[in-house]
């Protein structure tokens, strides 16, 4: 996920300031499921798009290259395709609300991206002693040393964003 991307959610949400939880942020931007029935018609699940269009927009694109190349993502879209393999695009869709609650964490949390985190329900029981000593909170984990310039808020790096939320290294 590109800087871009990520400056455009956090501008349009306001840095999740005005979101306690992850559903709110969902609903925001309009990624949320309704069912449309009435009566005795029973209509298809979709997508409310009553949100906000431009946060569906950046994250379209972001969406497609993660269920292409990044593992966990890649697992996620084949599992929704694979219970229906017509609907491609609703396995791009919970990419793109995955890539949302993904953003909302790190953002939340102050936290760097990290690839081998493992995502899921048993999670707790894949981890293994060894795994949770390694994960120790270190001395200098929690410290901010520098102020990122964009956002008048404490971050690692130059900007903090680039290196967060894809561990890539920044340079800018």
């Amino acid at each position: 996920m590109g800087l871009i991307t990520v400056v455009t959610v956090l501008c349009e949400t306001n840095s999740f300031r005005l979101f306690s939880n992850i559903r709110q942020a969902v609903s925001y931007a309009g990624l949320d499921a309704v069912l449309k029935e009435s009566g005795k018609f029973k209509g298809r699940t979709r997508i409310s798009k009553k949100g906000n269009a431009a946060i569906r927009q950046c994250l379209f694109m972001p969406a497609l290259s993660a269920a292409n190349h990044n593992k966990n993502m890649q697992a996620f879209y084949a599992r929704i395709v694979e219970k229906n393999p017509q609907a491609k695009r609703k396995a791009i869709v919970a990419c793109m609300r995955k890539l949302l609650t993904l953003i909302f964490v790190l953002w939340k949390k102050e936290e760097e991206y990290d690839e081998n985190y493992l995502w899921g329900k048993n999670v707790g029981k894949a981890r293994t002693k060894a795994d949770r000593r390694e994960e120790a909170p270190s001395a200098d984990k929690g410290k901010r040393d520098t102020t990122c310039p964009a956002f008048d808020r404490p971050c690692r790096t130059m900007h903090g964003l680039r290196s967060s939320l894809n561990g890539s290294k920044s340079v800018d």
